[in-house]
């Protein structure tokens, strides 16, 4: 069995395997690495497996902070709130945004001005992520920021607003979202870009 196929296994929520994908997570490879953290999805997070994410917000490898800094914001975190700002000077946009979107779920009031302060210097994902996080910390001007991301003239940042558009709207502005999505898909013309408008739409329109 090979140590992806191992994780796999693991990855059930139970006590008995924790430690055994704490080594996992060290790993000289950094997919069994990415992997073995991931799993940790399925657990509620012991004092061990907190220490050992956010000691993954500084691998070596992308996906790696990446997907520590998701499962802090999923957790909510509060402890993990000042590791979270110094990832979003993290060289990497995916790292970054993921930091930004944790942050909003955390939802730490000095986070705002924080992300206020940054907003400026923004751009393509990681824009979508800070204007989708301050409209989810009650800066709902923000709104207006991600839906005029649907004008961008990088796709990924298209698909960036819609996932988290589907992910994180109010009911209230639902009517607003799915309107002007609708729009931006009459004028889109990248498959990757369509297929997120199309499931943002159909996931607001379905609830």
């Amino acid at each position: 069995m090979s140590k992806l196929e191992e994780i796999e296994n693991l990855a059930n929520g139970s006590i008995k395997n924790i430690n055994r994908l704490l080594v996992l997570s060290r790993d000289s490879d950094e997919e069994v690495r990415y992997r073995a953290l991931e799993a940790f999805e399925y657990f509620q997070p012991t004092d061990s497996i907190r220490d050992r994410v956010q000691e993954g917000l500084g691998d070596e490898d992308e996906l790696v902070r990446s997907t520590c800094a998701e499962l802090l914001g999923d957790w909510k975190d509060r402890t993990s709130t000042e590791a979270l700002y110094l990832a979003l000077s993290d060289e990497s946009e995916i790292v970054r945004s993921a930091a930004i979107t944790s942050l909003g779920k955390i939802s730490r009031k000095d986070t705002s001005w924080i992300l206020k302060d940054r907003f400026p210097n923004m751009s393509g994902v990681e824009r979508a992520s800070a204007a989708m996080a301050l409209y989810s910390l009650g800066e709902t001007d923000y709104l207006d920021e991600l839906l005029s991301l649907f004008d961008d003239e990088d796709y990924r940042t298209r698909c960036a607003a819609a996932n988290l558009i589907s992910g994180f709207i109010a009911d209230k502005d639902k009517p607003r979202a799915t309107a002007r999505m609708k729009q931006a898909l009459l004028k889109e013309e990248t498959n990757a870009a369509s297929s997120s408008l199309k499931e943002a739409i159909e996931a607001l329109e379905s609830y």
